[in-house]
């Protein structure tokens, strides 16, 4: 996340160019959507009674529970004239280079045309992100596999995404606030699949990874997530005051 938005502000600054990430998560963790409070959607002491570290991203959205998926980040500017536009022109650009990846693999993956979640959907709900499809996410068979979410910082965007290799990100409703979680099983279940159920067997979140970056590339003049210096000191100190900081997590919602 630190890097992400280390990135975003260099392009806003133009010390960094437009760039795509394609990455991996060392253990399982949650992030939530920048302005959701964690109190409000999460069971704290669980989380910290099991050893699942959460944090808040720099994009919007509702809270994913992070274990055998690949994710993305595409940085950009406004007026690139290929993701460029308002938020659901990048969104539906982004859709269908990812739609691209996921037909490579071998999935009948759509582009969904569905009406985008409201800010109180995004925000206030604490039903995570796989429970509901949002326009421009992608589903196979009717179900989301791919979830997305994207904030502008004057002339620059950020979109962040997940694509559910595996199961494992249902997990986020035992650690869902309240009682809330058996309810929102009943949502991930319905909306919701990862590629290694849909396929019948097991699919390497490697080639997930490469289909993502063959895609992507075969489209976009664009680096490939290589931090420079800059990049890369800004981001140790999100990290450290930001991102990795229980005080930020918990009560600094920008």
């Amino acid at each position: 996340m630190a890097v992400d938005e280390a990135i975003l502000r260099g392009v806003t600054e133009q010390t960094s160019p437009p760039t795509v990430r394609v990455f991996g998560w060392s253990r399982p963790a949650i992030t939530l959507g920048f302005a959701q409070r964690p109190e409000s959607v999460l069971d704290i002491l669980g989380c910290e009674r099991d050893g699942i570290p959460f944090t808040r991203r720099p994009t919007g959205g509702r809270a994913l529970y992070h274990d055998r998926e690949i994710a993305y980040s595409v940085t950009g500017l406004v007026t690139d004239p290929q993701l460029g536009g308002d938020v659901l022109t990048t969104y539906r650009a982004i859709g269908r280079i990812l739609r691209d990846a996921l037909i490579e693999l071998g999935f009948d993956a759509v582009v969904s045309k569905t009406k985008p979640a409201t800010t109180q959907a995004s925000t206030g709900n604490p039903r995570p992100c796989f429970a509901s499809v949002s326009r421009y996410e992608l589903t196979v068979s009717g179900r989301k596999v791919v979830g997305s979410s994207q904030r502008r910082f004057r002339d620059a965007f950020l979109q962040q995404g997940s694509i559910l290799a595996g199961p494992g990100y249902e997990a986020i409703c035992r650690y869902s606030a309240g009682e809330s979680g058996d309810v929102h099983g009943g949502f991930l279940a319905s909306h919701a699949a990862d590629l290694s159920t849909l396929r019948g067997g097991y699919i390497d979140e490697k080639d997930v990874s490469a289909a993502l970056h063959r895609a992507f590339f075969s489209v976009l003049n664009i680096a490939d997530g290589e931090l420079n210096e800059n990049e890369r000191n800004l981001s140790l100190i999100l990290e450290r005051e930001q991102y990795g900081s229980k005080g930020w997590v918990m009560h600094n919602a920008r």
